[in-house]
C-alpha cells in the first residue's frame, strides 16, 4: 500500500507541473499578415526568409513552421515559433500537428499571393 500511495503522490506532481505550463504561441501567428490578392512575394520573404522549396516555377513556395526552444530567465526552455526549422517535433504539443505545420503560397505572374494555406 505503501508504493502504490508514493506513485499516486509522484504521478499527481507530474500532472500538476504539466498544467501549470503554459501553451506555446500558434504557429498561425507567424502567417497573419498573409492576405490573398494582396501581399507579395517580398512582403513574405522579408517576414519569413526564403522557403523550404520552390515548385512549378517558383510559382508555390513551401515554409515548414515549427518552434524552436530558447532559454529565459524564467523557464528552462521556451517554445518559440520558428520558420525552415529541422527539428522534427516539439514534447510540449499535444499533437504533432500543434508543433509542425506548413505554409504553402501560390503567387501570380505579379507575385502576388493568389492563395495560401497553414497545413
Amino acid at each position: 500500500m505503501h508504493r502504490r500511495t508514493r506513485a499516486v503522490i509522484i504521478a499527481s506532481s507530474f500532472l500538476s507541473f504539466a498544467c501549470a505550463t503554459t501553451a506555446p504561441p500558434a504557429l498561425e501567428s507567424l502567417t497573419d499578415f498573409v492576405v490573398d490578392g494582396t501581399t507579395t512575394r517580398t512582403e513574405v520573404a522579408a517576414r519569413l526568409g526564403s522557403p523550404a522549396g520552390y515548385f512549378e516555377q517558383e510559382r508555390i513556395a513551401v515554409y515548414f513552421l515549427g518552434y524552436r526552444l530558447t532559454m529565459e530567465p524564467t523557464s528552462p526552455y521556451k517554445p518559440v515559433p520558428a520558420v525552415n526549422i529541422m527539428r522534427p517535433g516539439f514534447s510540449g504539443c499535444a499533437i504533432q500537428r500543434d508543433c509542425e505545420r506548413q505554409l504553402i503560397l501560390q503567387y501570380d505572374d505579379s507575385d502576388r499571393v493568389v492563395r495560401h494555406v497553414l497545413h
